[in-house]
């Protein structure tokens, strides 16, 4: 063989290497990781897949962790209007006797004595308040045992295998497994984003004292882009947390149950974020919009030109049901990147449940602009969803359109007095349209693929503002 030849072969077998150890090379990119908790698991946020397990399956005792189920309850609430941020509720004698009982952290609370809804889910998830889940057990359901029930309930219409005794895990016979505890958070994080702003706090002053979050990844043992999510700790769980961050718009979720001491638990889910994030695919913006969905254009057109999305992670959830913030900043957004807002957010919007709000300044914008003018008792309600006929009227106090016709919708009987005007103006412009049999659901609730549709048509129907 010449000397030539030696050569090329020589040179084929090492590019036959090079692409074999570089098609290997994601594989071999992290080792599995070594933790002390004997189960635990570690999925991807946007698709659910699952990257780690660790006995998934198994029913522990989830101690505190139990508290997140509570505060989805809340949440809940929250969404459909029956309490706001700043609504007062009152401790009482079962919160009041918990608060001194030796297993809540925040100090007592009293008989009589009020707190908001804010600052119950601030000790709720900052210094894991036992408490304050009663307290929002009496005045959710007047009382723990039908607010239990509704915990169960709400599992199972989930899904997800978990058994609740108490509303805040202190009894110690819940029994959830690392897979339900992880599919829960990412359903409140999915359906409630502004969860996060709760468990991304660090601390809270209550009773004239400093508490920290027990979630030592946002503080002495942080990980760089955790912002949530609880904690939970007693003789029978050992040290347990769910955990999230975000990093390159890639949200992973871990679940560790049974730690072996704090300290392990949170270098144990270190561990566990590291290597959801060295084998997870890279984020892929919106890989739930389709290129040939209907409402992939809108979409598309909305986040290149810069609108608030309200995403956490590259998902844009296209099914689910758009919040009022939602709508606001996206339209506000929107208009602010076309250059027919300005760009300056003031400060407070005015409405008591907003103070704090991730979307409080397009809001407050908003009402400043004359767009839209809240509940007509000082409440935004920013977290409930919106409906079609609210999405009109917004549009309408927005966009100078022209006097519409009457409302010869087969449901037209069904529009709010207030909103008449409003939909008849966007169906008059064809900003909105009816179903085939020219139904035009004005009560119900629009999806985030609708909400951006509407949007996008009302910026390129040629419109001037009002």
């Amino acid at each position: 063989m010449t000397e030539k030849k030696r050569a090329l072969r020589f040179l084929t077998l090492c590019l036959t290497l090079s692409l074999v150890l570089g098609l290997a090379a994601p594989a071999l990119a992290a080792d599995l990781p070594s933790i002390t908790a004997p189960a635990a698991i570690v999925i991807d946020y946007d698709t659910g897949e699952v990257l780690y397990e660790k006995n998934p399956d198994a029913r522990r005792a989830p101690a505190s962790m139990t508290k997140v189920m509570c505060a989805y309850i809340i949440f809940e609430e929250l969404a459909a209007g029956n309490i706001t941020y700043d609504t007062l509720w009152t401790v009482g004698q079962e919160a009041a006797a918990c608060s001194v009982s030796g297993v809540s952290n925040a100090g007592p609370l009293y008989v009589g004595q009020q707190l908001t809804v804010d600052m119950a889910l601030r000790l709720i998830f900052i210094p894991s308040a036992c408490a304050c889940c009663v307290l929002a057990a009496e005045n959710i359901s007047g009382g723990t045992a039908p607010f239990i029930q509704r915990m169960n309930e709400t599992a199972r219409r989930m899904g997800i295998d978990a058994y609740y005794v108490s509303t805040n895990g202190t009894i110690g016979g819940e029994q959830v497994s690392p897979r339900a505890q992880a599919t829960l958070v990412r359903n409140f994080i999915m359906k409630y984003p502004d969860v996060l702003r709760y468990t991304s706090m660090t601390q809270v002053t209550f009773n004239g004292v400093v508490w920290q979050n027990s979630n030592k990844l946002l503080s002495t043992q942080y990980y760089e882009g955790c912002d949530g999510f609880k904690t939970g700790t007693m003789s029978a769980a050992g040290c347990c947390l769910s955990a999230t961050a975000v990093r390159n718009g890639k949200r992973i979720i871990s679940v560790v149950m049974g730690s072996i001491s704090d300290y392990h638990r949170f270098t144990d889910s270190t561990a566990l974020l590291d290597y959801g994030f060295a084998v997870a695919k890279p984020a892929e913006a919106y890989w739930d919009v389709p290129e040939d969905a209907w409402f992939a254009e809108p979409v598309l057109g909305l986040r290149e030109l810069g609108a608030e999305m309200s995403l956490s992670g590259s998902s844009f959830l296209p099914d689910q049901s758009a919040t009022r913030a939602q709508f606001v900043a996206m339209f506000l957004s929107a208009l602010q990147a076309k250059g027919l807002v300005r760009e300056e957010l003031p400060a407070e919007s005015g409405f008591t449940d907003c103070r704090g709000h991730w979307a409080e300044g397009y809001i407050a914008l908003a009402a400043e602009l004359g767009i839209v003018d809240g509940m007509g008792d000082g409440t935004f309600a920013p977290e409930s969803g919106i409906t079609r006929e609210q999405m009109m009227q917004i549009l309408y106090n927005a966009w100078r359109l022209p006097a519409g016709n009457a409302i010869s919708a087969p449901d037209a009987g069904d529009v709010s007095a207030w909103a008449e005007e409003a939909v008849s103006a966007c169906l008059q412009a064809q900003l909105v349209e009816g179903d085939p049999d020219g139904s035009i659901r004005p009560g119900d609730a629009i999806l985030r693929s609708e909400m951006a549709a509407l949007i996008w048509r009302s910026l390129n129907a040629g419109l001037n503002l009002r």
